[in-house]
């Protein structure tokens, strides 16, 4: 069955009718498809059941159309873990380095999806929701067993060996197997690499893509029918690319071929240096010109900016007049105090939301040191924000501030840029900031849909600025097109944050929504 970004729901269970659906899944992958057993395994009403469901989170992805369960994740944490009297894992693993390491720990188990919905965007689903969980409970370390089919070790001697030989957890974190199988079963010169890595299962896979290790010696489960490995995910030592994936992307999840290597005809480069040297007069021009209005405008007016924003404005559309760029909207703009919210496609988003309407971004805290970048944005007036619990109140303030002043704030839900073709989940963390006590019956949130539409001839995906792609070859290849294609814009009707029950309510709202207008803006 084909899965497309708009079938999808991920939340955690709610009550007991959630819990017997994650759980007849897991009946049917476990026990129907592998074979397992056990004896709190429910033949009678095909559940797969346990002792530490009771303890435990949930995640289940859902077909939107049906609202079957088409995946799971089972989430325990050290304090559910407590109250279990131990992590489910212990029974084939020593977790003494973990437990000993005083972090943060989250266990993840029984994960599974539907056969229908395998290497398709489902498990991104899942992995963007375990996500938004890590973020919100501030997981420090992730670790669980993750299986292969089958408990004949010689028939998995490829992948185990490679895990071994290239994946073992640093020894603070490497946690050891209590029936010891050892893992490395061949010389790592006898192993077929990249046939070894196509033997792994998929989860095995997302989590090294990840920077997942391994711990010391599978287990052998004959119960499950599986040979299990121990995975840890160490976020602190996770690179920026894995984070970004982490947080949304990954080759996975944008299907087709990897873009074309840059090429550039001498026209091409006739074409950078004529339209690059506009746009820098009109940019450093018009930044120069605002810093200028601002020594006059911040000491009469604070954070009240009555001046400078059609300064901006005026900047971002002539941009695409000099890109060549064609430019549509459609809908009304919000009046009410409050916050945008859109998908993200392209640092391009930034010219065209901020060339329709006079708004200010909410943007991650390192942005501000980014050259250049980081300086056109402090300039702008742009909300920095860390990724920080303990920071959470005084970044409630701050928006609350830059509200009441009148600034209409906007931010990306996804996370992270996308190819274009697609819209990701929308993450739930800063849409909290709206349900304060100050803010919730004042404040409205409106969802735009952007769509860059491909010249005429080029890649759909012309336009997106997605996972490890750099800046520079970018803009390259934007300044350089003969043909341009355009942006297009819907302003959906603004939500009022009072009129919802939860922060997960409203983006689950303004994600469908922007799909809604995304996928009308693709036909």
């Amino acid at each position: 069955m084909a899965d497309s970004p708009t079938e999808f729901t991920v939340s955690l269970a709610r009550d007991e009718a959630d819990l017997r659906d994650a759980q007849a899944l897991r009946y049917q992958v476990f026990v129907e498809e592998m074979g397992a057993d056990g004896a709190l395994v429910d033949h009678q009403q095909g559940l797969e059941t346990d002792r530490f469901d009771a303890f435990c989170d949930h995640m289940i992805i859902r077909e939107t159309a049906q609202g079957r369960a088409i995946g799971i994740y089972r989430l325990m944490r050290s304090d559910q873990a407590q109250q279990a009297g131990g992590f489910y894992s212990e029974d084939e693993y020593d977790l003494g380095p973990l437990l000993s390491s005083k972090r943060r720990l989250l266990e993840l188990g029984r994960s599974c999806l539907h056969p229908d919905f395998r290497g398709g965007k489902a498990l991104f689903y899942l992995w963007s929701g375990l996500n938004d969980y890590v973020a919100e409970h501030d997981i420090e370390v992730l670790f669980g067993t993750a299986s292969f089919a089958g408990t004949e070790l010689q028939s998995l001697a490829g992948p185990l060996t490679v895990l071994h030989q290239d994946y073992l957890a640093p020894e603070a974190l490497r946690c050891r197997s209590r029936c010891y199988q050892a893992m490395d079963l061949v010389p790592p010169s006898a192993v077929d690499r990249k046939r070894a890595m196509v033997e792994c299962p998929a989860l095995i896979k997302a989590y090294l893509r990840l920077g997942g290790t391994v711990g010391d010696g599978a287990f052998v489960d004959h119960e499950f029918n599986t040979t299990d490995v121990m995975m840890i995910l160490d976020t602190a030592r996770m690179t920026t690319r894995q984070k970004r994936e982490a947080n949304g992307m990954s080759e996975t999840w944008n299907e087709g071929e990897p873009p074309e290597p840059l090429r550039i005809s001498a026209l091409g480069w006739v074409l950078i240096l004529l339209r690059a040297s506009l746009l820098g007069a009109v940019v450093f021009g018009g930044l120069l010109v605002l810093l200028l209005v601002r020594l006059v405008e911040r000491p009469f007016c604070g954070l009240h900016r009555p001046a400078t924003p059609f300064i901006t404005q005026f900047v971002c559309r002539n941009a695409f007049r000099i890109l060549g760029i064609g430019f549509r909207a459609h809908g009304r703009l919000m009046q009410h105090r409050g916050a945008v919210v859109a998908n993200h496609t392209s640092w391009l988003d930034i010219f065209a939301l901020n060339a329709k309407k006079r708004i200010y971004f909410v943007s991650k805290a390192e942005v501000a040191a980014w050259p250049g970048i980081g300086w056109l944005a402090r300039a702008t007036g742009t909300v920095f924000i860390e990724r920080n619990r303990a920071r959470a109140k005084e970044q409630t303030e701050l928006f609350e501030a830059r509200l009441m002043a009148g600034h209409k704030l906007l931010f990306f839900p996804e996370g992270t840029s996308t190819d274009g073709l697609r819209v990701l989940p929308f993450k739930t963390t800063l849409f909290a900031a709206f349900f304060g006590d100050h803010l919730r019956d004042i404040c409205w949130i409106q969802p735009v849909s952007v769509v860059f539409h491909a010249p005429k001839g080029a890649e759909e995906r012309f336009y997106g600025w997605w996972g490890d792609m750099e800046f520079g070859p970018h803009l390259l290849k934007t300044l350089a097109s003969l043909r341009q294609g355009q942006v297009e814009l819907t302003y959906h009707a603004p939500l009022k944050v009072g009129d919802f029950p939860s922060r997960k309510a409203l983006a689950a709202e303004c994600e469908r929504l922007v799909r809604l207008g995304h996928v009308e803006m693709r036909k």
